[in-house]
This record gives structure tokens, C-alpha cells and sequence, in this order.
């Protein structure tokens, strides 16, 4: 029986070495969740080791957040589109069911922030209100832009 669960020591000690060699700031609040605890998973382009989001993109057209379990199977979480497409809600949720969990979406410019520069303002966070064993596993932020050029470019911080 788990009576909590604890973030892979890998991935904590990668996120640890991340954060202090690189000034990244981690997804997860928490090192240590409790059975029936509360976590928060936060995606921003602060969550991105330096250059990993090239400096001269501003506008980041995707935010999404993944986790990888059992052997490294992607589970989606959530996606959010700031540019959303008629009768299409911006955020997509993923959630396993019957789940206490929350999805907050913010910035790009569905808040009506400044459309040439909304790496700084977009936001999306993930609230677990209740905590299983079975949501252990290591959790990614993916970011894409689309480029006239280039097509569509996806930027992971794992």
C-alpha cells in the first residue's frame, strides 16, 4: 500500500541540477504529496531551462502539459491554445475519471494581452486536490509556435 507518493529521486535530482544550474523553476510544488494531498503542476516559459524557447520567439501558440508513466507511456493532461479557434474551447483536459483535479488556463490573448509577446504572460497549471499513488510520474511542459518559415516548432523542458 503507498501511503504517498515521491517524485522519481531522477527526476528530482535533474530538477534540482536544472534549477540551480540553469535558474529554471520547477513544474511541481512538491517534492513529498500525502495520499489525499494537494499538488500543483505549473507550465510557463519561466519552467524552460535558458534557450531552450529561442529568445527571438515571443509568441508561443501552444502550451501543453504531458506525463510520462509506466516505462515512459505520454499521458496529456492539458493543452491550451490562446488562439482559439471559432467554436473550439481553448484548453483541452485529459483527466482520468472521477479526479478532483483543476485546469487553469491564463495570458496569450484570450486575456487580451499584447499578441506579439505573449511568452511572458501565458500560463497554464494543473491542481491535483486529490492524490493517488497512481499520479506519480514525470511531468513535462511542451511549448509550440508556428513559423511562417519553419512550420510548427515544439519546445519540451525534459
Amino acid at each position: 500500500m503507498c501511503d504517498a507518493m515521491k517524485f522519481s529521486e531522477v527526476v528530482l535530482t535533474a530538477g534540482l541540477f536544472i534549477a540551480v544550474c540553469a535558474q529554471q523553476q520547477p513544474i511541481i510544488d512538491k517534492e513529498y504529496v500525502p495520499v489525499g494531498g494537494m499538488f500543483t503542476v505549473t507550465c510557463d516559459a519561466s519552467r524552460f531551462p535558458p534557450g531552450t524557447i529561442p529568445s527571438n520567439l515571443n509568441v508561443i501558440t501552444e502550451l501543453g502539459m504531458v506525463r510520462f508513466v509506466d516505462g515512459g507511456r505520454r499521458e496529456p493532461i492539458a493543452t491550451y491554445r490562446p488562439f482559439p479557434i471559432p467554436g473550439f474551447s481553448n484548453v483541452s483536459k485529459f483527466f482520468p475519471t472521477g479526479r478532483n483535479w483543476a485546469v487553469e488556463a491564463s495570458g496569450g490573448v484570450a486575456s487580451g494581452d499584447d499578441t506579439t509577446n505573449n511568452k511572458v504572460t501565458i500560463k497554464l497549471e494543473l491542481v491535483v486536490k486529490d492524490a493517488k499513488c497512481s499520479d506519480a510520474g514525470i511531468y513535462s511542459c511542451n511549448a509550440s509556435s508556428s513559423m511562417p518559415v519553419t512550420g510548427t516548432e515544439l519546445y519540451a523542458n525534459s
